[in-house]
Order: structure tokens, then sequence, then C-alpha cells
């Protein structure tokens, strides 16, 4: 219950989100895996992430095309760990990762998708 209420605080910071309340708040969730390293460095572009976790509307085995994620991004549609991130040339690195291995993309009001970092 805690955890859902921390969705729904604008203000919540999902860094300070413990470990379990994610697990919870988030069972049920569309969760894909990234080796670790694409986060190395620089890390992976914010539109390569998007089409990693988000699944095509008409056929969920498939991930979004790249011009429609592009789109998303561009209406500032997609929020990182809770912070809306409208620039498709963003990239996100080691330290987005919540608890050294979860993203949280939030697409619309209410559909979130997981990357684990393994």
């Amino acid at each position: 219950e805690k955890a859902i209420s921390l969705l729904f605080d604008k203000n919540a910071d999902l860094r300070e989100m413990p470990a379990e309340y994610l697990a919870d708040a988030f069972e049920g969730a569309r969760v894909s895996e990234l080796p670790k390293s694409a986060f190395d460095g620089d890390g992976i572009g914010w539109l390569d992430l998007v089409v990693a976790a988000i699944p095509d509307d008409k056929d969920a085995n498939q991930p979004i095309s790249k011009g429609k994620a592009r789109k998303l991004i561009q209406q500032n549609s997609l929020a990182l760990n809770g912070k809306k991130l409208g620039d498709v040339e963003s990239v996100v690195n080691a330290d987005a990762l919540l608890h050294d291995t979860w993203i949280v993309i939030k697409k619309g009001k209410k559909h979130y998708f997981l990357i684990k970092a393994v």
C-alpha cells in the first residue's frame, strides 16, 4: 500500500523507495533485461532504452518502433524513474539505476515498464 501511494505522489523520488517497495509496486509490470555494461561510461541512448522496454501497441511480442518511441519522447509522454525526459538525444548511465539494478519507465499516466540491469 505504501509503495502504491509513493507511485502516485508527483514529488516522490523513486531513488528513495526501498527495493522491496519497488518489487511490490511494479508486480505484474513488463520487465526487460539489459546487460549492466550497457549503462557503463556514457550509457545507453534514451531512445534505445525506450525501444528495449516498451512493446508495440499492436503486437506485445515486438518492440516499439524507433519512430513511435521518438514521437513519445518528443511529446514528453515518458518518464525515467519518475522524471519526464523529452530529449531524444539523452543518454542513461549507471547513475540512473535504482538500487544498482532497476530503471522505471512510465508511459502516460498508468503504464509502467521496468528494465533490469543484469
